[in-house]
């Protein structure tokens, strides 16, 4: 149950940050497919490492946050 709310969670942000040029949409959207299964977590962590924003930005957090929700997960 709690890995579905995470999954709502991420693709609310996700379609938001499609929509608002301060939140970024696709890093939410990548976490998305990892919650529900589509991606595998080296993948996810891969892309997430590649990720780059200016430091302190909305972008950077937002990165952040994902990567301590998936230590939560442990999964």
């Amino acid at each position: 149950m709690k890995r579905l709310i995470l999954a709502l969670i991420f693709l609310a942000l996700g379609v938001a940050g499609t929509v608002l040029p301060a939140l970024p949409g696709f890093p939410f959207l990548v976490a998305f497919l990892y919650t529900v299964g589509l991606i595998k977590k080296r993948h996810l962590l891969k892309f997430l490492s590649k990720f780059k924003g200016k430091r302190g930005s909305i972008s950077r957090r937002a990165v952040a946050y994902i990567r301590l929700k998936l230590r939560d997960l442990g999964g």
